[in-house]
């Protein structure tokens, strides 16, 4: 799965994904109303982990959608070294009312959804 760029999972009742090792060009991951458990991907997923992720090109402009996850604070902000190639933020209809100062880190984010949190 080197080459996949865009993955959209919505609604779907995949609950597993790989490892980001192998999806080493994906640039945007639609994944919301997703039923998704725990995956490890860059940085998507409806519970992140972010430990397998060791540095970002600074070329890359990422797309991450997840939309009613049930993503709290805690599940979904957390250290990241590509939080900079992000530049489109979904978390519309999640369960959280304040982001974290991680978020800050975004520093090319142009747009940011937030609908019904």
């Amino acid at each position: 799965m080197e080459s996949l760029c865009h993955l959209d999972i919505e609604k779907s009742g995949i609950r597993e994904l790989p490892s980001i090792v192998y999806f080493t060009s994906l640039r945007t991951l639609k994944a919301s109303g997703c039923e998704l458990q725990n995956i490890q991907l860059l940085p998507f997923g409806k519970k992140v982990k972010f430990d397998e992720v060791s540095s970002c090109s600074t070329n890359l402009q990422l797309y991450l959608e997840l939309e009613g996850c049930n993503l709290s604070e805690s599940d979904f902000l957390a250290p990241l070294d590509c939080w900079s190639a992000l530049t489109q933020l979904n978390l519309s209809r999640n369960n959280f009312v304040s982001l974290p100062d991680c978020i800050s880190k975004a520093v090319n984010l142009k747009t940011l959804y937030l609908r019904d949190c």
